[in-house]
């Protein structure tokens, strides 16, 4: 298309022009943080740079950070004037913006933010620019991000670039020699003609210095550090670009002293003189909540409650799904019982284990039990009898007689009596009693359906449902079908069977051609076979009658269910279409509209694989909505050896710390967590996904790391010291997801329990003690949890000993102490 070539390139080549930006940005600012981190360690080290960059003569003793210059735009004014050169620029306010470059490089250094104003813009931007030399210029470009260059359809359409509308330049040999703080007069250009003159008032004020982060005091850095770990407790660091790199922090390190501080709280230790009576009573509290609130049932003591299992647990699960095949099986085999099916020995032996099996049931049935009202009922005389006024009665209807008449047809077939034919009739017979455990399948399948987690294999269960209780219908139909035809045989009138020729045909023909006249009575569909006498005329309507109303009733469950499905997919394309359009609309970078894009198809995707939190979480108690949140961490957090000792000794404690201390935390493939040098706020769990870990040791080589193993700790360190600063960048290499604990929170919630308080003390004491004397070099983020747990679980061990033993100096003390005033009472 000839209209459409022309635009069509010129959007390719601005997508290209994007992307080449996107990168060189990425690639300059990655550079620029590994030549500052190198830089500082060197200096930290008093070491030199072997890659012979030139010292600057202004700033003695540096090295290669001599060449960086921290850049401050303040502002402008008097751009109105400016502004009245271009066109459509008649009204007021306009967006601009500055771009700073370095004459000859190919990209720009950096761009302010948009600044609505009437002419004089306030931006405040800060940034560094490294390898500036005494040749190079500056040189500060103002665009208005408003009103941009081009025809009044392409300005409206916002397919071109925004317009110059002035200038100014700074020598790099003014800014080496002795910085520069002022104001720089700024010239217009006109569209491409240069034609440049005096905006008389229009001015840019900047700010710049060299930029050396060795000069920085150690008292300055630790005054920063005490603010931030008074501002900074609850902040998580989730960014995508390295502008969090803080060269003050990384001063702080050094090989001669690296020594950690630990927070006073693992520090001190509460009043020992009610520590006894405290630790005791939070003890017996923790325990009696954890027995009751995790729980909520009500217990019995005794020997006979060790035999009752909680509903719903594995075993009694297995025992469920057993039974439910086992009706299954019934459901299909006792209706065939009138086409006289020939007996096996694998029929009788399946006969005599389903016989076997509920006999067992019933004692089963009296061992575990049941919820009542929100609350388990555990107590084995209430179970008992709960079951006696439920199923103990249809369960004796169905076995007694089957016992009896499978005895009886057992010693008939040894004596090969003729009577032997008219009793395994009378057995079959009874054996259709089985089928009222129909009703107990419904209840079983309701369990079963509780297990699925997704919304999608739900519904794709719902829909297997509904064709296997058509299926089952229809074959009940067919059996009765046959048996009304089959009695009738032989008689006064003609029946289907032998109308149709069906006299001699096989059991298996005469099922089939059965099960497919029943399917024709619920579809529209016909055939040859049709009712030939009074009774199956009268049949035939009534299933006709029923399939009116049953068959509607299953086509209407099908239907439903393939319509949610089709409006869960629906429901995605809308979605990711408003999202493509949200993104286009606000001019997103092409880089990250993809980023942004793949990551949300995931998080889609795992959405659906998984359940949020139903609306009926509301309604929980606020016990139970900790207890559900404590339940979601256990897995990840129980990983680690203080908290499975915590949720051993004091699960108050716990629960307590997955209400306040724990958040969780989605990575996008490519986000990083934290960065070098800063200051860390809380220990991480991988729950799903892959990271990858990069430190920068003291020798300048990086060391890289894949994290993909749920018993890695990360960051553990900042639990027991406000000190700990991140050595290494954590990212994520594909969507992944991690539970975190804040570090200030959790002492805090320790220290509610005397008890917890004392344990974990004393683990923290040998830890910090293990941490100080660790190489600077050997240390890391990442604790390994193969490697470290034999180490860490030492530390607990002599922690629940130190705690004993103060128990029973703090008894022994107290005894003496009644003692003497006993003896002082008796002999005053």
């Amino acid at each position: 298309n000839a209209r459409l070539g022309e635009p069509f390139c010129a959007l390719v080549k601005r997508l290209e022009e994007v992307h080449e930006w996107e990168v060189h940005r990425k690639t300059e600012d990655l550079r620029a943080e590994n030549a500052r981190l190198r830089n500082i360690m060197f200096h930290n080290r008093g070491g030199t740079e072997e890659r012979g960059t030139e010292v600057s003569p202004e700033l003695p003793g540096s090295k290669a950070c001599d060449a960086t210059f921290r850049i401050i735009v303040e502002g402008a004014t008097g751009l109105s004037a400016a502004m009245l050169s271009v066109p459509h620029a008649q009204c007021t306010p306009f967006r601009p913006f500055c771009v700073c470059r370095v004459r000859g490089r190919a990209k720009p250094e950096f761009q302010t933010s948009e600044a609505e104003s009437e002419g004089n813009p306030t931006w405040d931007h800060e940034a560094d620019i490294l390898d500036l030399s005494s040749d190079d210029e500056i040189i500060f470009e103002i665009f208005d991000g408003k009103h941009r260059a081009g025809d009044e359809k392409q300005v409206q359409a916002g397919s071109v670039e925004p317009r110059l509308v002035c200038s100014a330049k700074l020598a790099g040999a003014d800014v080496r020699q002795n910085g520069f703080t002022g104001n720089i007069a700024l010239v217009t250009t006109n569209g491409a003609v240069c034609n440049k003159y005096d905006a008389s008032g229009a001015n840019l004020s900047v700010r710049a210095h060299p930029f050396n982060v060795g000069r920085f005091d150690r008292g300055a850095a630790e005054e920063l550090q005490q603010q931030e770990d008074g501002d900074g407790a609850n902040r998580i660091s989730v960014m995508s670009s390295f502008d969090g790199f803080d060269p003050i922090r990384t001063s702080l390190w050094s090989d001669a002293d690296h020594t950690f501080e630990t927070r006073p709280l693992w520090v001190s230790d509460i009043s020992s003189g009610c520590l006894l009576n405290r630790s005791q009573s939070a003890e017996m509290i923790g325990s009696r909540m954890m027995e009751d609130s995790r729980t909520h049932m009500k217990r019995s003591t005794g020997l006979a409650q060790r035999f009752i299992s909680f509903p719903g647990s594995p075993h009694r699960l297995a025992w469920d799904i057993v039974g439910a095949v086992l009706i299954i099986y019934d459901s299909c085999v006792i209706p065939l019982q009138v086409f006289d099916l020939p007996e096996s020995t694998a029929s009788e032996a399946m006969d005599l284990f389903i016989l076997v099996f509920w006999t067992l049931n019933v004692f089963a049935s009296v061992q575990v039990g049941y919820v009542k009202k929100g609350v388990t009922e555990m107590r084995p005389l209430r179970v008992i009898r709960h079951y006696v006024m439920t199923w103990f009665l249809p369960d004796m209807i169905v076995i007694l007689p089957d016992w009896a008449f499978t005895i009886k047809s057992i010693g008939t077939s040894k004596s090969g009596s003729e009577n032997s034919v008219k009793l395994l009739r009378i057995v079959r017979l009874v054996r259709t009693v089985r089928l009222i455990r129909l009703i107990k399948l419904r209840w079983i399948l309701t369990t079963l359906n509780d297990l699925l987690s997704s919304e999608y294999s739900s519904i794709m269960a719902n829909i297997c449902k509904m064709i296997g209780m058509l299926c089952i219908i229809n074959h009940f139909i067919a059996c009765a079908f046959f048996f009304i035809g089959d009695v009738q045989r032989g008689g006064g009138e003609k029946t289907w069977i032998e109308e149709h020729g069906f006299s001699d045909s096989s059991w298996e023909c005469l099922y089939l051609t059965a099960f497919h006249w029943s399917m024709t009575q619920f579809t529209p569909a016909s055939m040859e076979v049709q009712p030939q006498n009074r009774e199956e005329r009268i049949f035939t309507i009534a299933v006709v009658v029923f399939a009116l109303v049953g068959f509607s009733y299953l086509v209407g469950s099908i239907t439903n269910s393939q319509t949610q499905l089709r409006s869960m997919s629906e429901d995605a394309s809308k979605q990711f279409w408003i999202l493509r359009r949200y993104l286009k609309h606000n001019h997103v970078p092409i880089v990250l509209s993809c980023r942004i894009q793949r990551y949300l198809e995931h998080a889609w995707k795992r959405q659906r694989g998984s359940v949020s939190e139903p609306k009926l979480c509301t309604l929980l108690s606020e016990q139970l909505a900790n207890e559900l949140k404590c339940a979601r961490c256990q897995p990840h957090v129980l990983l680690h050896p203080i908290f499975e000792c915590l949720h051993k000794d004091s699960y108050v404690s716990l629960q307590r710390l997955a209400v306040r201390a724990v958040d969780w935390c989605n990575l996008a493939r490519g986000d990083n967590l934290f960065f070098p040098s800063e200051l860390a706020t809380h220990m991480y769990f991988l729950v799903e996904g892959r990271l990858h870990y990069a430190k920068l040791e003291t020798s300048g080589q990086e060391t890289l790391e894949v994290i993909d193993r749920r018993d890695n700790f990360i960051a553990e360190p900042v639990l027991w010291t406000s000190t700990w600063v991140h050595l290494g960048t954590l990212a994520a290499e594909n969507e992944s997801a991690l539970v975190l604990i804040d570090g200030a929170a959790f002492g805090n919630i320790i220290e509610l329990n005397p008890s917890a308080h004392r344990l974990v003390r004393g683990y923290a004491r040998r830890f910090m003690t293990w941490l100080n004397s660790v190489p600077r070099a050997q240390l890391s983020d990442i604790l390994h949890g193969e490697d470290m747990n034999p180490l860490l679980r030492g530390f607990i061990d002599e922690a629940v000993q130190e705690r004993a033993t103060m128990r029973k100096n703090s008894i022994a003390a107290k005894l003496c102490t009644a003692r003497t005033i006993a003896g002082e009472v008796i002999h005053p």
